[in-house]
């Protein structure tokens, strides 16, 4: 593997796995809040003073929330980091961009972008390095995201073409000359996961373009 390829994948796992980190922490300080909560009910309750059933069943509803919130990231850390396990193999690229735009939420979130998802069923499915093509998508995505604001998301999606499949991103507030910059290493990618990369301006599209193969 090229040397800078493999630098930039373990940046991209290190900054995965600090987002996640993250969430999980912060979710982990709203369940320590309310459970500290749910001891002071306990003990006022203990000290002959009125127990709240409708509170404490919005704060068990609110406690279960944040569980499964929590098991959906953990999830999706389960999911991304076996996407190591095989280093080619047959992507539903669907599944590639919902977890790669799972991912990307917080970081999305921090910029102020919202990040909309639209994939046809059945979705394309293509021999591929799902790990590199992620992290390609994630430097697309962070590429796109100058481009739109809170009134418009930032829209990504895949396609069958005659040649393979494509991953395309839109965003409304398109440049009038040139299109998004990204960066010097998305080359290496490139050229290591066989794929081109595409400006649309007319449709205000940049497409991660994938050709077929039937290893």
């Amino acid at each position: 593997m090229n040397d800078s390829v493999a630098e930039t994948g373990l940046k991209f796992f290190g900054t995965v796995s600090a987002s996640i980190s993250h969430e999980i922490k912060n979710r982990m300080a709203v369940v320590n809040e309310q459970a500290g909560l749910l001891k002071d009910l306990v003990h006022l309750a203990g000290q002959g003073g009125e127990m709240n059933l409708d509170r404490l069943m919005r704060l068990a509803e609110s406690l279960k929330n944040q569980v499964d919130l929590t098991d959906g990231i953990i999830k999706n850390m389960n999911r991304f980091a076996h996407s190591v396990d095989s280093f080619q193999c047959q992507s539903d690229l669907g599944e590639v961009l919902s977890l790669t735009a799972s991912l990307a939420k917080r970081t999305a979130d921090n910029r102020g972008v919202r990040i909309e998802l639209q994939v046809g069923e059945p979705a394309p499915s293509i021999f591929t390095a799902p790990f590199l093509l992620m992290n390609l998508i994630w430097l697309c995505l962070e590429a796109m995201m100058p481009l739109v604001d809170m009134e418009s998301p930032l829209m990504m999606g895949c396609e069958k073409t005659n040649d393979g499949a494509a991953v395309w991103f839109s965003a409304d507030q398109w440049p009038e000359t040139g299109g998004p910059t990204l960066p010097e290493i998305a080359g290496p990618l490139k050229a290591m996961l066989q794929v081109g990369i595409a400006l649309y301006p007319d449709e205000k599209r940049l497409r991660i373009e994938l050709q077929k193969n039937d290893n």
